[in-house]
């Protein structure tokens, strides 16, 4: 899937990969806690998948990209705080292929959610001028929310 959409003069390009069957083998019989046990039959049933993802934001003088790997079961999504049997999701801000010509991208938030049925990955950055001493500077933020049925939303600002 590859989404465009302008926003105020900057185009934002959501991607996902491939989704990716977990084997239940991988898995071992922990249940992260109490209320998870219908995720537990879910892993145990060979239900759980992972999908990559990423959202780049070009604002012409500047790339600025967060991705990630979440992890989700129809009950559950989760991409990083939550862990089961080594399968933990990710999600990085300002990664390799972020740049800026003129300005300064700076991440100043990169969330870490923990799981439920929506998981929203946020990215908050700061561009700057570069000009020496420079007032000029805005703050953005993009975000993947991840679904439990492994459907994303991307949004931009």
């Amino acid at each position: 899937m590859t989404e465009v959409a302008s926003v105020c003069s900057v185009v934002t390009e959501s991607t996902s990969g491939p989704t990716i069957v977990v084997d239940a083998s991988e898995l071992d019989d922990v249940v992260v806690d109490a209320d998870q046990t219908g995720f537990a039959r879910a892993v145990k049933a060979g239900t759980v998948r992972s999908k990559a993802w990423s959202q780049t934001k070009y604002g012409g003088t500047y790339k600025e990209i967060h991705k990630g790997t979440f992890y989700y079961d129809g009950a559950r999504a989760w991409s990083k705080e939550q862990t089961y049997r080594g399968k933990k999701g990710s999600h990085s801000c300002g990664v390799a292929g972020s740049w800026g010509f003129g300005v300064n991208v700076a991440t100043v938030a990169c969330t870490q959610p923990r799981s439920g049925a929506n998981v929203v990955n946020r990215e908050t950055y700061k561009v700057q001028a570069v000009a020496n001493g420079s007032p000029i500077n805005w703050t953005l933020a993009m975000s993947m929310m991840l679904k439990a049925n492994g459907t994303m939303t991307s949004r931009a600002s």
